[in-house]
């Protein structure tokens, strides 16, 4: 597979598609007022005399669109034309029309199978050319009829020139045309008498699929691994409901399933099935269309079969134990932890549960009729729920009440076989005072902050750290307890002055192992002390560095913007000179977070611990981006760096190509280098189109001179 990423661009305007224009999570395109150019398939001809619709290539939701124009064109022509955008009382439309151009002919899109319930609630099926199957006229009224299927009813009018006079009770094997909108109300009209075919209805089970025996039937997992293979084929799967069908959504189908690989799928269409099949335990064998939606594997348009009832659930994979839990949208998964935050919004809460020094979200709907009053900051909770996702972030989605268990972990755990760190630093006031056993690696070896005390530090897989602690330093201590040695400690527990510790009583050293990754200081800002014990790393600028006899205090900007200044302690004991770190230096420093008059303050051990990337020189004013194109699509982000005079204030500002402020990417009084990285969102959070952009960087000293640079950006798609 080749990936070709475009960039688009026009003179007058960006190139756009008619999915760019429609699509809307808030009802009224985001382009409404503005003249764009904008490329389609003319899908019908002479409505209301001579107006038109065109489509993108693949037809399908958010991609149809009409044209207020009087141009002459013809069904299959595909056109470019330029005009403005206009919500026309709700109902979006392109007048105007200032130029237009025929690029080529060849086929229209194939119509979009709907049925009458979602033509006639769906935003996103607007100006697309749709057919529904198997209805009935309901109302014969000239010129506005209606039609029902058994999900509901839709109206039909009469936009085109068509003959077909509608009586009640006509069986229409199937109706084609565009969904219009007006009066509040949507409405199919077809094109032409050959639109419209009359004939017996089928009224066999439209949940089972008709004749999908040539179906090629593959696992999830199959699927998962080779999306881009898979991508708009029809495949067959077989597995069990985990989340059923009107609890993630109550208008549209959204249920997920998972096999015997141990991966799931969403299952998805715009509107509700209406029948009681997809209920959790449920096995199911389903056909449907491979697609992708922000990142989200869906198999679309299912047509299943009930193979039985009342089968458990799969074992719910642990997401902590995932390195990217985000990889595997669709599988049924927990959470156990605890509570660090609930946050609750008007239609959804947020249960944010951490382990391991790591965060996910549990995101649950109030359409599950969840209750999360019970649930609270600090709570053991075990969540299972279908894998998501959210902006890219994974996200847990439970379903049912009995997917969020609160555990009480107030008894004492047992006093023998290996604890957890983490559970030590977690519940400190049931540990305080017990004989326990930890194995893990240590990060800080015997002897390093202390010359006379053995305080060295160990972290196990749970993802924490913490401090062993005796009362004198021994050399075999010191010849063993060394940095990567893997060893097995027996201690008491205990805290000293908001330091949790192992008073060790015995240890055995097993081998030796890899450091575990170090913990950026800024993803555990807001409680950095929590963390003390464990395995960390900042990043920045160093703001401040002074000696307190044979220590130092080395102060480092975490954010660049002087928000974050973290405090690293370096004992003369380590070894590191603190005399060679200066203001300017930008640093990576790692260490063992540490707590001091209940502030936080990391902790090198070694003077490979610290990593100076450069100094700045102090009149330099430099930007400088990625080379080439950000397909936002593709979650990629750009990275970007810069340099000011020391002591100016640095604003970066990104612009789009009419010189309208599309985002402020800095701003603050650097020290040294900055580095960022850029999503492709604006100041809203929302991905920008494709394009050109500019970087503009300000840099203004104290007396008022300015300094300034600029970087071209291009935003691009991806074709595959």
């Amino acid at each position: 597979m080749y990936r070709i990423v475009l960039i688009l661009c026009a003179v007058a305007a960006f190139g756009l598609t008619v999915y760019d224009v429609q699509y809307s999570e808030t009802g009224p395109s985001s382009y409404d007022g503005s003249v764009v150019t904008v490329s389609g398939v003319v899908t019908a001809v002479g409505h209301s005399g001579d107006k038109y619709f065109i489509a993108d290539a693949e037809g399908g939701p958010w991609r149809g669109v009409y044209v207020y124009d009087w141009n002459h064109v013809a069904l299959g022509d595909y056109v470019t034309l330029e005009g403005e955008v206009d919500e026309y009382y709700d109902f979006t439309e392109i007048k105007n029309v200032s130029s237009l151009d025929v690029d080529s002919t060849g086929p229209v899109p194939d119509p979009y199978v709907t049925n009458c319930l979602t033509a006639d609630s769906s935003e996103a099926l607007e100006g697309v050319l749709v057919t529904v199957l198997d209805a009935m006229v309901v109302d014969d009224t000239e010129g506005e009829w209606y039609i029902a299927d058994e999900s509901g009813t839709l109206k039909v009018t009469d936009g085109f020139d068509y003959s077909y006079s509608p009586s009640v009770g006509d069986s229409i094997e199937s109706i084609t045309g565009t969904i219009f909108y007006d009066w509040g109300e949507f409405s199919i009209e077809p094109r032409s008498d050959d639109d419209i075919v009359t004939g017996a209805i089928d009224t066999s089970d439209t949940t089972t699929p008709p004749d999908t025996g040539d179906v090629e039937y593959y696992t999830i997992a199959d699927i998962q691994a080779n999306v881009s293979s898979f991508m708009d084929d029809t495949v067959r799967i077989e597995g069990i409901i985990t989340v059923g069908e009107g609890l993630i959504s109550t208008s549209q189908l959204k249920a997920y399933v998972q096999d015997t690989s141990g991966a799931g799928i969403l299952l998805f269409d715009y509107s509700l099935s209406g029948t009681s099949d997809l209920v959790r335990g449920n096995k199911i064998s389903v056909v449907g269309v491979i697609d992708e939606y922000n990142g989200i594997l869906e198999l679309v348009g299912p047509q299943w079969e009930v193979l039985s009832s009342g089968n458990p659930l799969p074992d719910a994979v642990d997401a902590f134990s995932l390195s990217s839990p985000e990889d595997d949208d669709g599988t049924w998964m927990s959470l156990g932890g605890h509570v660090t935050d609930v946050a609750t919004y008007s239609n959804a809460a947020n249960i944010t549960v951490s382990r391991g020094g790591s965060d996910l979200v549990a995101r649950v709907w109030s359409s599950t009729g969840i209750d999360v009053s019970s649930v609270s900051n600090g709570d053991s909770v075990v969540i299972l729920g279908a894998a998501s996702l959210y902006s890219g972030d994974f996200q847990l989605l439970p379903g049912y009440q009995s997917d969020i268990t609160v555990v009480d972990d107030t008894t004492a755990p047992p006093d023998t076989g290996i604890t957890a760190i983490a559970d030590i630093q977690n519940n400190l006031s049931t540990y305080s005072g017990m004989d326990v056993t930890v194995r893990g690696v240590i990060t800080v070896a015997a002897g390093a902050t202390h010359g006379t005390l053995l305080q060295a530090y160990i972290q196990d897989e749970s993802g924490m750290g913490v401090q062993l602690f005796y009362y004198e330093l021994t050399a075999e201590m010191e010849s063993t307890l060394v940095r990567g040695a893997e060893v097995q400690v027996e201690g008491e527990v205990d805290d000293y002055n908001g330091v949790t510790e192992i008073i060790v009583s015995d240890y055995t050293v097993l081998g030796t192992d890899t450091l575990p990754e170090a913990l950026e200081v800024t993803d555990v800002w807001d409680n950095a002390t929590d963390w003390e014990g464990t395995w960390m790393k900042v990043e920045g600028p160093i703001v401040e560095s002074y000696s307190t006899g044979s220590d130092w205090n080395v102060v480092v900007d975490a954010t660049g913007s002087l928000t974050n200044l973290v405090t690293v302690r370096i004992w003369g004991t380590t070894g590191i000179d603190g005399d060679e770190l200066t203001e300017g230096m930008n640093v990576t420093i790692y260490g063992v977070g540490g707590i001091y008059s209940d502030d936080f303050q990391l902790l090198p051990a070694a003077p490979e611990d610290i990593q100076v990337a450069f100094t700045l020189p102090p009149d330099s004013l430099t930007l400088v981006v990625d080379e080439g194109v950000l397909a936002t699509s593709l979650s990629e982000e750009l990275n970007i760096s810069f340099t000011v005079p020391s002591g100016s204030k640095a604003t970066l500002r990104l612009f789009d190509r009419m010189g309208r402020s599309v985002a402020t990417l800095f701003e603050g009084t650097p020290y040294s280098q900055v580095s960022i990285s850029w999503d492709g969102r604006d100041r809203t959070d929302t991905l920008v189109r494709p394009g050109v952009y500019m970087l503009h960087l300000l840099a203004v000293d104290s007396s008022g001179s300015k300094k300034t640079a600029r970087a071209t950006v291009a935003v691009g798609s991806e074709l595959e």
